[in-house]
């Protein structure tokens, strides 16, 4: 979805290459680190290409030894969401357009109400790669606005991702690093469909392993959006988490 005035296309996967190592061999993106849906699980991981059979997140990643320890404390916290939250206003036009200026994208759909009336959207609505901005939080509130919003949180119970990553840090895994976002797009979103609601999970946690920049782990997050009037499935996104000690960098 860059600045092309076509339709609205459903099931598109955008993988954006956040951060590389320095060394060209074990790139930290995309290009060279890309794993299944759910790389820790055997029945869907890869296949080894000298046995055949099934590979594991380790193999399918690096060949070094398994060491499952971090990941065996996470597991029990696997697939619960944590709290929802909201995006810090309903979706509106000037929201929209502010976007669609800062990328320069002319699609008239975004910007045209007369047009977008005729179209098969009925409305403007947003670009769909504006997701982390049209859900993101404030830039800068008062005090008591953030107080009461961290108490909403709060009053829906802990959070399962923050308590994963309590337990990477005792194993002195406290840098982080993002390895890859991919975000699928499953229906329009715009002006008249409130707030953004935002929720998330920890799908799995690899082995422990060394990595050029240090010993670690990745931990891959599922984010989910969701329209606030009528809770539709908007959007999804697989994020890669790389959390790791970079006191252990690897020898070259």
């Amino acid at each position: 979805f860059g600045p092309t005035p076509g339709p609205w296309h459903s099931d598109v996967t955008v993988t954006l290459p956040l951060a590389t190592s320095t060394n060209p061999q074990r790139r930290v993106g995309w290009q060279t680190l890309r794993p299944p849906y759910n790389p820790a699980h055997e029945a869907s991981g890869p296949r080894s290409r000298q046995t055949g059979r099934i590979a594991s997140f380790g193999e399918a990643w690096m060949s070094e030894a398994r060491d499952t320890s971090c990941r065996d404390d996470c597991a029990p916290h696997f697939g619960q969401r944590g709290p929802s939250k909201f995006s810090r206003a309903e979706l509106n036009a000037p929201m929209i357009w502010n976007f669609a200026e800062s990328v320069h994208d002319a699609n008239p759909v975004y910007w045209d109400e007369t047009y977008a009336k005729q179209t098969r959207f009925g409305r403007i609505i947003a670009p769909p790669h504006s997701i982390m901005t049209m859900s993101g939080g404030h830039w800068w509130a008062p005090d008591y606005i953030l107080e009461r919003e961290e108490q909403e949180i709060e009053a829906q119970g802990d959070d399962p991702t923050e308590t994963i990553r309590e337990i990477v840090a005792k194993y002195g895994y406290a840098t982080a690093t993002n390895v890859t976002r991919e975000d699928e797009f499953l229906q329009p979103y715009g002006p008249g469909d409130g707030r953004i609601k935002q929720t998330s999970y920890v799908d799995d946690v690899s082995e422990e392993k060394q990595t050029a920049v240090g010993k670690g782990v990745f931990i891959i997050t599922i984010i989910e959006y969701r329209r606030e009037v009528d809770d539709e499935l908007i959007a999804r996104a697989r994020n890669v988490l790389l959390m790791y000690d970079s006191s252990q960098p690897r020898d070259n």
